[in-house]
């Protein structure tokens, strides 16, 4: 009966998700503390971590994908997905992204008193290293690379076929057709 629960729970809070986002979508830009749209806000992202969470016990490597959509995510096909989706409502990972094991998709920050909500897009194919961090604002050109352990900061626009990789991350390199990137150490390559 708990595992049931668990289910039924996690289906139900991201029914309520997404009815609560169709009335009135969580927009982008900068809130005070006290604006309506942060608690509002606030409200939402505690129903999706209640929620998500409770559908801990079945969500497999496999449905993190399904479990990013049920929660108002844009999923394309074929995504492998390791990391997590903080505010899954403004986030964009389309067809064949790689997002490696723990890491960090943000859609917002908060920061001096005020929260900022940006909506995220990886494109088509591109790869996620394991234990990134892609904040606000960030979109990932399609096949590109960013290595693993990087933080990607906010508003960064990483063109297609690029490498990137560090803290803050940067451009490393172009990323030639049908080269094998490693995305734990860019300087070992080879021609696929």
């Amino acid at each position: 009966n708990g595992i049931l629960f668990l289910l039924l729970y996690g289906l139900f809070s991201s029914l309520i998700i997404k009815i609560c986002l169709k009335a009135h979508p969580i927009i982008s830009g900068i809130f005070a503390m006290n604006h309506a749209h942060f608690t509002y806000w606030k409200f939402i992202t505690v129903i999706h971590e209640f929620g998500r969470g409770s559908l801990l016990p079945f969500t497999t490597v496999f449905a993190k994908p399904l479990v990013g959509f049920l929660f108002g995510a844009k999923m394309g096909k074929n995504i492998a997905m390791g990391g997590h989706l903080v505010d899954p409502w403004l986030i964009t990972v389309s067809d064949n992204a790689i997002l490696g094991l723990n890491t960090a998709i943000l859609a917002h920050a908060i920061t001096s008193g005020k929260i900022i909500l940006k909506p995220v897009i990886i494109k088509k194919g591109a790869t996620i290293g394991v234990h990134s961090v892609i904040m606000p604002g960030v979109c990932v050109g399609e096949n590109s690379v960013v290595v693993a352990g990087s933080v990607v900061k906010m508003d960064t626009i990483i063109p297609a076929n690029e490498l990137w990789g560090g803290v803050p991350a940067k451009k490393l390199k172009d990323i030639e057709e049908n080269e094998f990137i490693s995305i734990t150490n860019p300087n070992k390559q080879s021609k696929s």
